[in-house]
């Protein structure tokens, strides 16, 4: 039986982010690592009437990995360090 890695609604979403090189070196680490139940973040964003929505953070991804690793794939943006450069934390 094979483990998908992420579920359907997560598919579109992962597609245009492995457009990115750097992502999909990255990728490959995850699913040599066993990775499933992938699926990025969400933010919350305010509302002009003080309500707060929530919107898909493309820049976070989480996956579940062999062992009961949980793996983070983050985009670092404006960081000195990592410019515009993806790093995965566990």
């Amino acid at each position: 039986m094979e483990v998908s890695i992420c579920a359907p609604k997560y598919r579109k979403p992962l597609a245009e982010t492995l457009r990115d090189p750097a992502v999909r070196k990255l990728f490959i680490m995850l699913k040599s690592m066993g990775a499933r139940n992938m699926r990025h973040d969400t933010m919350l964003v305010r509302q002009p009437d003080g309500s707060y929505k929530q919107f898909p953070d493309l820049s976070a991804w989480y996956a579940d990995c062999n062992g009961g690793t949980f793996v983070a794939m983050i985009k670092h943006e404006g960081d000195t360090i990592f410019p515009g450069g993806w790093t995965l934390h566990s």
